[in-house]
């Protein structure tokens, strides 16, 4: 019978050790150094998947557990915050991603301290002259004439706000209905109930007259069914749904065509959408270089590392383009074999992170045009309107629901 050879990425993971560790016991084998029996193909040797090997793995790791150097290794057991901040199920996704995907999903930095961050974050935007927001702002404009022609018709608006962030942008669009004096309702929506919370406590701030509905819902597995309808079944008015999805929110969804789907799922007549993200463009590369090297998305990004119990010196960060997936990504890089301890419902699961493994804690992806307008075809949504900024490095796009 024919013995399976095992890669050396297999090994590693089963036993919870490095790459370059089951690489040396390979050199010893061959050196007879340990009982390892291998097998040989095109120059290279594996180690064997049978009973003698397995026994002799274990007393190999057991023996270089002895030995870890606490220069090139660490064991982190999870803060006992994070329990506090997360979910069991929310902790659960957290490490599992991180043990499967190797990422932490961005939505995660929008809790806790994530959220005053993330609202100092839009400050120092708004006061750049020229930014980003400021020229999101002014296609807004464009587009919003035409949303207005479209929804004439309806006697109440339900503004339906995925992702809101720190408020800001709805708070533009609040008062852009009610300088034409529609009757409207705003509810928010989004995972995280310290951004709703701050979303409350600024539109206080800034006067906002309107009543504040919140619901915590994570949008990347759920869908809004339930609000679309009862938004519109407890109005004697004619009413329609108008769901916010700006911010370029989709750019860091995960599953892009998942959380689009999820939307139309949701959609019935009289529901529309009004999306906003950001394109390829000439400038794309330095200006994205720039936005990762900046102090407010670097502490968004990595507070969470460091909540759960990271060390500055157990990671370096790398930002780039991942040319794999199309995603501009800032990663946490090991820079020493990590044993990360989580602890759930009574029980201990470790997450075995080698040398050399880079974690992302910040993604984007930007489209082409072509590439977006399809996506919102292919997710069952009509196109109805499109308005490009001047620079044609953003769009926002009004649809509703295939009939």
């Amino acid at each position: 019978m024919t013995q399976k050879p095992l890669k050396p990425y297999t090994v590693a993971k089963k036993f919870g050790v490095s790459h370059p560790t089951v690489a040396k016991w390979i050199e010893a084998a061959l050196e007879k150094k340990n009982n390892l029996v291998l097998q040989e193909s095109k120059g290279k040797y594996y180690i064997i998947d049978n009973f003698q090997n397995n026994n002799e793995l274990e007393k190999l790791k057991q023996n270089a557990q002895k030995f870890k150097n606490k220069l090139s290794y660490r064991k982190i057991v999870v803060k006992a915050r994070i329990y506090k901040i997360f979910t069991v199920s929310q902790i659960i996704e957290i490490m599992t991603k991180i043990r499967s995907h190797k990422i932490i999903p961005h939505k995660y930095c929008y809790f806790d301290k994530g959220a005053g961050l993330w609202n100092s974050f839009s400050d120092y935007l708004l006061s750049l002259e020229d930014s980003e927001l400021e020229r999101g702002l002014e296609i807004m404009d464009v587009s919003f004439d035409y949303l207005l022609m479209r929804l004439k018709g309806y006697d109440k608006i339900n503004l339906v706000d995925v992702g809101p962030g720190n408020g800001f942008l709805a708070k533009i669009v609040i008062e852009k209905f009610q300088k034409h004096d529609k009757n409207i309702t705003y509810s928010a929506i989004d995972i995280s109930k310290d951004i709703l919370d701050l979303l409350e406590e600024n539109f206080s701030k800034w006067n906002i007259n309107v009543p504040v509905n919140n619901h915590v819902i994570d949008i990347d597995e759920n869908m809004i069914r339930d609000i679309l309808f009862y938004n519109k079944s407890s109005s004697t008015e004619k009413s329609c749904n108008l769901v916010l999805f700006l911010g370029s929110t989709i750019g860091s969804s995960l599953d892009k065509q998942k959380t689009l789907n999820n939307f139309s799922g949701s959609f019935d007549k009289d529901d529309y959408l009004w999306i906003n993200t950001y394109l390829k463009y000439k400038n794309e590369y330095a200006d994205m270089d720039e936005h990762m090297q900046n102090k407010y998305i670097i502490e968004h990004s990595t507070w969470l590392l460091d909540e759960i119990g990271f060390e500055k010196e157990d990671y370096e960060l790398v930002r780039g383009l991942n040319q794999e997936i199309d995603s501009w990504i800032i990663s946490a890089k090991m820079i020493k074999d990590i044993d990360l301890e989580f602890h759930i419902e009574g029980n201990d699961y470790t997450v075995n992170l080698f040398s050399g493994d880079e974690i992302t804690v910040y993604n984007y992806s930007s489209y082409t045009l072509e590439n977006f307008m399809q996506e919102i075809k292919t997710s069952d949504f009509d196109l109805l309107n499109a308005s490009i900024s001047e620079l044609k490095d953003e769009v926002i796009l009004l649809a509703d629901v295939k009939n």
